[in-house]
């Protein structure tokens, strides 16, 4: 699993809500944990969420977040929405313990995974090192 991957599914499992980790994870992939980022929910929603969550939904999320103090916003009149991911509490957040086994936090192989796999794969890739 990737640490992106791993980053975003612990989220997932913490959060509870694929809105909420959606926007959480785009703000740390732009940094704003070190410095401020500037955008709408609206250019927030289709052009980095790619519309799989809609302007409301990260509304929503952003509502979530502040009230979870894990962003805080500044927001300019009819324009943009300028975001401060709190570093420390999302590094808080993620110290929580979860459960041992939980579905998507492991390395396990199973038959439908390797078929899966094989399929993305491109035709002339030679196969994987787990098959």
């Amino acid at each position: 699993m990737t640490d992106n991957t791993e980053l975003f599914v612990n989220l997932m499992y913490r959060l509870k809500s694929l809105r909420n980790t959606s926007v959480l994870m785009f703000l740390l992939e732009v940094q704003a944990d070190e410095k401020e980022y500037a955008c709408s929910a609206l250019v927030l929603s289709h052009r980095y969420l790619g519309n799989q969550i809609s302007q409301r939904q990260v509304e929503k999320a952003i509502r979530d977040l502040v009230e979870f103090d894990l962003i805080s916003v500044r927001v300019h009149a009819n324009t943009k929405t300028y975001f401060k991911v709190n570093a420390e509490q999302v590094r808080a957040l993620l110290s929580q313990p979860l459960p041992e086994h939980l579905p998507g936090m492991d390395d396990l192989q199973y038959p439908f995974l390797q078929s899966w796999k094989a399929d993305r794969s491109p035709p002339d890739a030679p196969p994987s090192p787990d098959a």
